[in-house]
C-alpha cells in the first residue's frame, strides 16, 4: 500500500512539475476555437473588433488586466479558422508601470509556472526577450524598440498552427 502511495505521490508531483503551459484565454483555447467563437466573446465582452489585413482581429480596450499586467492592445491570430494566437501589447505612454518592471513581473511569473521551458532569445541589447515552449504552446515576452517609442508584448502562439503557417505562406510561392 506505502508503494502504491509513494509511485503515486511521485506521478502527481512530477506532473505539477511539468504543468503544460495554458492554452485558454477567455473561455476560448489555441488551436481548436473557430474565428467566429472568439468573434462572439469578443461581442459579448463589448469590444469594438478591427478585422486586421492578415485576418487577425484586433481590439484596443481600456486597459485590459491579464497576467498582472494591464493592455491596450490585443490580437487574436488564426489560421485555417482556428486561433493560432493571441498577443497583448502595450506601450510606454499608456503602461501604467515601467515597461522593464513589468517585464520583470511577468517573467518572473512565467519562470514559476513554465521555468522547464524557457530559453533565452538574444535579439539586440535594446530589447528584452524571453522564450517558454512546452512543444505544443509558445510564449514570447518581450519589451523593444518601434518607431521611437518601447513596446511590451506577451504572445501565446499554438505551435502545429504556427508551422502551418508558414507552410501555408511558402505554398503560396
Amino acid at each position: 500500500m506505502k508503494r502504491i502511495i509513494s509511485v503515486l505521490f511521485v506521478l502527481c508531483f512530477s506532473i505539477s512539475c511539468f504543468a503544460q503551459i495554458s492554452r485558454t484565454f477567455w473561455g476560448l483555447t489555441l488551436g481548436t476555437s473557430t474565428k467566429q467563437q472568439v468573434k462572439n466573446v469578443l461581442v459579448q465582452k463589448g469590444y469594438k473588433i478591427t478585422t486586421e489585413p492578415d485576418g487577425s482581429y484586433s481590439v484596443n480596450p481600456d486597459n485590459v488586466s491579464f497576467g498582472g499586467g494591464y493592455w491596450t492592445y490585443v490580437s487574436f491570430g488564426f489560421v485555417n479558422g482556428k486561433l493560432s494566437t493571441v498577443w497583448f501589447q502595450n506601450n510606454e505612454r499608456q503602461c501604467p508601470l515601467a515597461l522593464n518592471d513589468l517585464y520583470d513581473k511577468l517573467k518572473n511569473s512565467l519562470d514559476k509556472k513554465y521555468s522547464n521551458y524557457y530559453y533565452d532569445l538574444p535579439l539586440d541589447n535594446t530589447s528584452q526577450n524571453a522564450v517558454y515552449d512546452d512543444g505544443r504552446t509558445s510564449i514570447l515576452l518581450g519589451v523593444r524598440n518601434y518607431n521611437y517609442m518601447r513596446y511590451i508584448s506577451i504572445s501565446y502562439e499554438d505551435n502545429s498552427l504556427s508551422k502551418k503557417k508558414i507552410q501555408n505562406a511558402e505554398d503560396e510561392l
